[in-house]
């Protein structure tokens, strides 16, 4: 957490970072969770976003190809570096805007067209990450 508390106003107040959390804690934090962020700056394969979105959470993501590939067009993208535009997605999904808008429900309901890739899919990420 001390290092996440360094990264940005929120982080260690409401965003937390861990990194070491058995599976059964994962899918029980990401069944009240109002997303799952991924900052990354660099990203693998993106399990992670797949996993999240299989479990019916959102994801608000960096703009990134393998979180792209795996999130198609269901997560809210942002570049990795626009803090300002990390903080306001993350209030809006903590609280509605007043006039209406709801970037979490508008993602939950891309979410119900979203499909798990194929492991066709799965290679073709893997293989594109490793370049």
């Amino acid at each position: 957490v001390a290092q996440a508390r360094d990264r940005g106003a929120v982080a260690g107040r409401v965003v937390f970072e861990r990194p070491d959390l058995p599976d059964a804690e994962v899918a029980a934090r990401l069944a009240g969770a109002r997303a799952l962020l991924i900052p990354s700056l660099a990203e693998g394969v993106g399990l992670q976003a797949a996993e999240a979105l299989a479990a019916g959470c959102p994801v608000i993501a960096a703009d990134l190809p393998a979180l792209r590939a795996m999130g198609g067009e269901a997560p809210d993208y942002l570049d990795p570096l626009d803090l300002p535009a990390w903080i306001e997605a993350i209030l809006a999904y903590a609280h509605p805007h007043e006039d209406g808008a709801d970037p979490r429900a508008a993602q939950l309901r891309r979410l119900l067209r979203w499909q798990a890739p194929g492991w066709g899919a799965h290679f073709e990420a893997v293989e594109a990450a490793l370049g």
